[in-house]
């Protein structure tokens, strides 16, 4: 898929672009680890048997905030993700941004009903051999992300993260990111009423209206963390857990993955699984933490919240997890509680 494939929307400027990139804001300011933002453990001290070795320095994830600095070009029209299109006429904005104006009533969604265009400069991350992500919260309602005129994905539906890769794709000095965001109706859920647009009062202006994040990662991590208790009124009760393995390269030996529940620092119980990664791609891991013993059920009047903690490392050596809160309650009976983490 090509910029140019996208219906065009309102016009905009066009010709030859001069821009200098933006300066990325500062690694100790940003840096973050632990918890939903995900603490990423690397698997640089095992090494790689594929074409590339992975770096020793690839600890954690570098996360960066990624909301200042953007361009908004109002409608989409040919060739304005490229990265030669002069942009000078953008109008330069902060995301969380909405293509029309906000308002508390009488909203007309013709406003946005529309293909729209994004731009942010920016220089290249340092690096040193690990991953470039850049992470959406949330676009509605859908996008095309283009990196140096280079399509890297396209993501459906405007209320879940998503990850588009840079890595391979960066330029040494001046970085074009360009989002095509389409905020047409589409005729299914919630958008599918059948007087269209104007007959449903919860519908959202289209636009990058949740934040943006640069995240630096190693070669191999944890991309994803799910947790669901299950019997939780019973003496079997237990945790299920599904971690997502991303490898850009293989890993000479072995990892571990390793889950434990915890009540704040005490550690209740915990599994753990010896891996071997046979190919690059994302590797699924299912674990089973048992013998929990008694847990605090959550309700309105007594919140009680449980972490599970999930590393990844070689296998014989422990490193930072990722990790989310989660809960065990009762709902008509049943049991019925999630946990969820994201890298």
């Amino acid at each position: 898929m090509t910029a140019g494939s996208i219906p065009p929307g309102r016009p905009g400027p066009a010709g030859p672009q001069r821009r200098a990139p933006a300066p990325l804001p500062s690694r100790r300011a940003i840096l973050r680890t632990g918890a939903l933002g995900g603490a990423i453990a690397s698997l640089a001290a095992a090494g790689c048997s594929a074409a590339r070795t992975a770096t020793a320095g690839a600890g954690l994830t570098r996360t960066y905030d990624f909301n200042q600095g953007w361009l908004f070009g109002g409608g989409y029209v040919d060739g304005s993700a490229d990265p030669r299109y002069d942009d000078s006429g953008f109008a330069e904005v902060t995301l969380p941004h909405t293509v029309t104006p906000l308002s508390w009533g009488s909203w007309d969604p013709a406003s946005w009903q529309g293909v729209w265009i994004y731009r942010k400069h920016f220089g290249r991350p340092e690096r040193r051999g690990a991953r470039v992500l850049v992470t959406f919260d949330g676009v509605l309602v859908n996008a095309t992300v283009l990196l140096n005129g280079t399509t890297l994905g396209a993501h459906q539906g405007g209320y879940l993260p998503w990850s588009a890769e840079l890595t391979g794709h960066l330029a040494a000095d001046d970085n074009v990111l360009a989002v095509i965001v389409d905020s047409r109706w589409l005729p299914v859920p919630p958008e599918g009423a059948p007087g269209g647009p104007a007959a449903v009062d919860y519908l959202q202006p289209g636009g990058i209206y949740r934040d943006v994040t640069l995240r630096v990662v190693p070669e191999v991590f944890l991309s994803d963390v799910f947790a669901q208790p299950a019997d939780v009124l019973g003496p079997g009760r237990r945790v299920h857990v599904q971690a997502t393995i991303d490898a850009a390269a293989v890993p000479r030996g072995p990892v571990r993955v390793a889950a434990e529940l915890r009540d704040g620092s005490r550690a209740l119980a915990g599994a753990s699984a010896r891996v071997t990664i046979t190919r690059p791609g994302t590797t699924l891991v299912r674990l089973g933490i048992t013998g929990i013993g008694d847990v605090t059920l959550w309700s309105p009047r007594t919140p009680k919240l449980y972490t599970v903690r999930v590393t990844l490392a070689p296998a014989g050596r422990r490193t930072p997890s990722i990790s989310g809160p989660g809960s065990a309650r009762r709902c008509s009976g049943r049991t019925a509680s999630t946990s969820t983490a994201s890298g």
